[in-house]
């Protein structure tokens, strides 16, 4: 079944400059979801700052539920409250059709490209 490949979470070491970070999900995005971006986050820099950008590129996401939408907005919320923010690109046409049910780009940002995401939080 499609949805029981586990999410993989990978840091781009080349993308984190200046409290902008970039990691890339694939695989099922779910419950654990949050987990595991914030371990990631935590190896990128042992800790995010306060006011750090997460660029969340979702390119090679193969299935997302309601679990793993509740877990990004967990991530955002996280960032938040330290005066950060998240921004959601690459999104598979799928995904993109369960953020519109749920008006996800009210909550996050989603844009086309990593370019346009840097663009966005260098902003």
């Amino acid at each position: 079944m499609l949805h029981d490949t586990p999410i993989v979470v990978e840091v781009d070491d080349t993308s984190i400059e200046d409290g902008l970070y970039c990691l890339r999900a694939a695989g099922y995005l779910g419950r654990e979801a949050d987990r595991h971006i914030r371990e990631r986050l935590a190896e990128a820099n042992g800790h995010v700052g306060e006011g750090a950008t997460l660029v969340l590129n979702l390119c090679d996401v193969t299935f997302i539920d309601s679990a793993g939408i509740s877990s990004l907005l967990s991530i955002k919320q996280e960032m938040l409250a330290t005066g950060g923010r998240v921004i959601l690109c690459n999104v598979p046409p799928f995904v993109n059709q369960a953020f519109n049910l749920v008006g996800m780009s009210r909550l996050i940002p989603v844009v086309d490209t990593v370019e346009r995401a840097w663009e966005l939080a260098k902003s």
